[in-house]
């Protein structure tokens, strides 16, 4: 049974200690898949350095489902593969599938080159983004509105 919140709602993830096989894995996050919240899913982060989203700090929206966790990891393993020191890049991925992908002078430039690819597959999808968050990036994503 999933946990309730004192409001009566069900939370989305839970992390906690992995309590068996500890070598495996360093921590566990509980998370509920988007059909269903009966169903959970498992998110392992291992103790190595690897940098991923395992790794990443959410700053802006809803916590994340275990399909936003994939989304999170593809958008992370698109935008790694180029170098922020000679292109800004954003990737934004909804539902496993790239709606944008694009380099810029500036991450402001990369974002709304990738929106542009399809605004409206995009909307509510993972942004992801090659080099530390600037303000005049972060008041694009964040203020964008429906495109319906």
């Amino acid at each position: 049974m999933t946990p309730r919140s004192p409001t009566g709602s069900r939370p989305s993830c839970k992390t906690q200690p992995r309590t068996s096989a500890p070598s495996a894995a360093a921590w566990r996050k509980r998370c509920a898949t988007a059909r269903t919240r009966i169903k959970t899913a498992a998110f392992y982060r291992t103790p190595g350095p690897r940098f991923g989203i395992a790794t990443a700090r959410q700053v802006q929206g809803k916590q994340l489902s275990y399909n936003n966790l994939n989304d999170t990891d593809a958008a992370y393993e698109c935008v790694a593969e180029f170098d922020p020191a000679v292109t800004a890049a954003c990737a934004i991925i909804k539902h496993a599938n790239p709606c944008g992908v694009a380099a810029g002078d500036g991450l402001l430039d990369a974002y709304r080159k990738a929106l542009a690819c399809d605004p409206v597959s995009a909307f509510g999808g993972i942004v992801a983004l090659n080099r530390p968050l600037d303000a005049e990036a972060a008041r694009a994503i964040t203020t964008r509105s429906s495109p319906r």
